[in-house]
């Protein structure tokens, strides 16, 4: 097993998916180092509840993660356009560790092979993604019910979703 791993997300809002991601993750990497992306505005929610949601499962998951807030002015997925891997140094700086890989869904290989030029003595890890997503459930709450935590589905209702 590896010691630090990295992982960036939105969660806007957490779901499931995100959750098995992150179980997955601690089976590779002792720590999880999770960059949250959080764009003030675009989230549906403040940083305070999204951090909240994110506790509620390491504590779960044994409190292997670590969150810090990555504030990205970008309202889709434009990661390819970023320099990844100066993010990733970025990262491990903030981190104050030493960052063995990163893991991600399938939908960030790109990312992936970009780092893996950069970083050839990292472990990458890419993880299938189910039907599952943010943007689903942001279109249609009620209908993704069942792909989320029931409390962020309540959150989500309380602030008129």
């Amino acid at each position: 097993m590896l010691k630090n791993g990295l992982l960036f997300g939105s969660f806007n809002p957490l779901h499931l998916s995100h959750i098995e991601l992150l179980s997955k993750a601690l089976e590779s990497f002792e720590f999880m180092h999770v960059f949250v992306r959080y764009t003030d505005g675009v989230d549906m929610v403040d940083w305070d509840t999204k951090r909240n949601w994110l506790e509620s499962v390491n504590e779960t998951l044994g409190n292997r993660l670590r969150f810090y807030k990555f504030e990205l002015a970008m309202k889709d997925k434009q990661y390819a356009k970023l320099d990844m891997a100066g993010i990733f140094l970025d990262c491990q700086k903030k981190t104050g560790v030493f960052l063995d890989g990163l893991i991600c869904g399938q939908d960030m290989q790109y990312m992936v092979d970009t780092l893996k030029v950069a970083f050839p003595d990292r472990k990458f890890i890419v993880i299938p993604r189910d039907s599952r997503s943010s943007t689903s459930i942001r279109n249609n709450l009620d209908a993704m019910k069942d792909s989320i935590p029931d409390y962020v589905y309540q959150d989500l209702k309380a602030r008129g979703y």
